[in-house]
């Protein structure tokens, strides 16, 4: 059975532009600002974690990252766990909340990019000027315009540097493969770039799962 390996399970929620240690972290992970929900499904061992829909046919996102406790929190930095599209107990979301969640594919990620109005935030000069992090938020058109997801500039974790570029990165894992070794994932940044990539899967990313349906 493939591994997945967990990097620290919550994190910073107000980052740094350099790489650090774990014991630099600090948590601030209570202050949920983005209004949320269509509905509602159980995640293991946590209870039932809402969800949302951004386009028509789209796939329902979890309102916060996995290992984070609301949607300004960092969560967790997992690396890939195997060298096949994962599926089943293999899906870091499906192994951590269970099997009503899973980890968004590619092109579900080229879709977000596509179909919604995604914006950077920063932090206290866009959110009512209450100090949060900083991070992409993805907005739904036309009927979907009211629904909105926000992806936390959490950074990236690898074994040799440590916690990278908190704050002014998003790296988020898909479950698609390209190829042996490396695995595509969505990357977004304060400069305004977005963009789907691939890389190694030893990285330390975020995880947003989606319902499983």
């Amino acid at each position: 059975m493939k591994k997945t390996f967990i990097f620290g399970l919550i994190a910073a929620a107000l980052g740094f532009t350099a790489c650090s240690s774990e014991d630099d972290l600090n948590v601030n992970d209570n202050m949920t600002i983005f209004p949320f929900g269509q509905g509602e499904a159980e995640a293991k061992d946590i209870g039932k974690v809402k969800w949302v829909q951004l386009w028509a046919n789209g796939p329902k996102f979890a309102e916060y990252n996995i290992g984070a406790n609301s949607a300004t929190g960092y969560g967790g930095y997992y690396t890939w766990g195997g060298t096949d599209a994962f599926a089943g107990i293999d899906d870091t979301a499906t192994k951590l909340w269970g099997s009503n969640w899973r980890m968004p594919t590619k092109e579900e990620f080229d879709s977000l990019l596509a179909k919604c109005d995604v914006k950077w935030i920063d932090g206290i000069i866009e959110i009512y000027n209450i100090p949060t992090v900083t991070g992409l938020l993805c907005t739904g058109k036309d009927v979907y315009s009211s629904n909105s997801v926000f992806l936390p500039a959490a950074g990236y974790y690898l074994y040799a540097s440590g916690f990278c570029d908190q704050g002014d990165q998003g790296y988020y894992w898909s479950s698609t493969p390209d190829g042996s070794i490396f695995k595509y994932y969505l990357y977004f940044d304060w400069f305004g770039n977005q963009r789907v990539s691939s890389d190694s899967r030893l990285f330390g990313y975020s995880v947003r799962a989606v319902l499983a349906e």
